[in-house]
């Protein structure tokens, strides 16, 4: 025990993200939760001093967590609001104290974690990728032998495709993908770099997570933006962030109906026509309370009476479900129908702050490139696919935030190299 560190623990959730994310996705919020307490142990019990957290984050969050809570004066769900509160709050605070500590990471606590990251991730990738293969030989396996019950019987028989079973690791990977690409660059070059990028970008392709490839596509363009324009790179990034914030009650009526859409583009994936349906209504429940919103955590209940069809497949045909099933599958919009126009104004400030902090970053460029990816990365999965409160994925992205801090923080104290021979 004596020979354990920081290093060995956040290295083990770097090194299991990934097929927790596969098999058992909401094992990502205790694992969190877990990771943030040993790590504040740890530092509490060698500093004797609880670790001083970034300013101006703290302040951003906690105006947000205020925020949050006045909603539930006008919330249309109040007991849904209060009861996340807590939590919510909580997850903020644990973020910023893991993501504090890890800048303070020493080079041994550093190189370590930088192993286990590497490893895991590799491991990581080798299950996913045969999991897309076979299709979900590992999956049947876990059903069989573990759960005692029949694969094909139980899970299959839901009409859902082999990616809706990995597609969680297939998100995970592409977020872990980049302190993984940092380390590798930094040690071995850019061919090296260049080479990890085009195996992920093909695993991701056959894969059939559509969301996952577009968004790491779309990290990889970011991250080439910033590596050739640098600084002008990061004031576009602000301004095209900002502009999707406040456009974003806008853009969906001016997307078509997807009556139309299915006859006009019979071959999009289904999951895009419910989409834009679910992003049409959430547009007219903001119009209804544009500054204030519903309050928080009201978008899975906004809807619980109202029903809209919506179109998709080859033949147009279609199904009545909820306007908003759970969440509106879009992390701009969800606020913005929750917290209206005060919390996209928040939310708004908090991507600047990080973006701008970005820009001043003092690191080798395989590290400051590697997190403007991820942070695009991230920002495509949220507005296409999960619920900005699901517990899981907000500990999924603490976890890397907390991974790219540690490494941009080590390369700008430590040198050139991240991880020594």
């Amino acid at each position: 025990m004596k020979n354990i560190h920081k290093g060995h623990i956040l290295g083990f959730a770097a090194f299991f993200i990934i097929p927790l994310a596969i098999f058992m996705p909401k094992s990502l919020a205790p694992l969190f939760v877990v990771t943030s307490l040993l790590i504040l142990g740890f530092h509490v019990s060698k500093q004797r001093v609880f670790p001083k957290l970034p300013p101006k984050q703290l302040v951003l969050f906690l105006v947000a967590s205020i925020w949050a809570l006045t909603s539930s004066i006008w919330s249309i769900a109040p007991d849904e609001t209060l009861s996340l509160i807590l939590p919510l709050s909580a997850t903020f605070f644990a973020g910023l104290v893991i993501s504090s500590v890890a800048s303070n990471f020493s080079a041994t606590e550093t190189e370590t974690f930088s192993k286990f990251l590497v490893v895991g991730f590799f491991i990581g990738i080798i299950i996913l990728t045969i999991e897309i293969i076979t299709p979900l030989l590992l999956t049947q396996y876990l059903h069989s032998v573990i759960l005692g019950n029949c694969f094909d019987t139980t899970i299959r028989a839901r009409g859902f495709g082999a990616e809706n079973f990995y597609k969680n690791g297939v998100t995970i990977a592409a977020l872990l993908f980049w302190p993984c690409l940092a380390i590798l660059w930094n040690r071995f070059g850019r061919f090296a770099a260049l080479a990890l990028t085009l195996v992920l970008t093909f695993i991701f392709f056959i894969s059939g997570s559509l969301s996952a490839f577009v968004a790491l596509v779309t990290g990889v363009v970011a991250a080439l933006g910033f590596l050739v324009f640098k600084g002008k790179a990061i004031n576009i990034y602000i301004i095209a962030v900002v502009l999707a914030t406040f456009a974003a009650p806008l853009i969906p009526q001016a997307l078509p109906d997807t009556r139309e859409l299915s006859k006009i583009a019979p071959r999009f994936p289904d999951s895009v026509f419910p989409r834009i349906v679910i992003w049409k209504y959430a547009a007219s429940i903001i119009a209804e309370d544009p500054i204030s919103g519903k309050g928080l955590d009201t978008a899975r209940v906004v809807s619980r009476n109202t029903k809209v069809i919506k179109f998709f497949g080859q033949n147009g045909g279609g199904r009545v479900t909820p306007g908003i099933p759970l969440h509106p599958h879009n992390t701009i919009l969800q606020i913005w129908v929750e917290l209206g126009l005060v919390g996209a104004i928040i939310f708004g400030l908090i991507m600047i702050t990080i973006l701008r902090q970005v820009g001043r970053l003092k690191c080798d460029v395989s590290i400051s490139t590697s997190v403007i990816g991820m942070f695009f990365t991230t920002f495509f999965v949220a507005n296409v696919s999960y619920g900005i409160w699901q517990s899981w994925w907000q500990s999924a992205i603490w976890l890397n935030v907390a991974f790219i801090v540690l490494l941009a923080k080590a390369n700008n104290s430590q040198g050139d190299r991240i991880v020594s021979s």
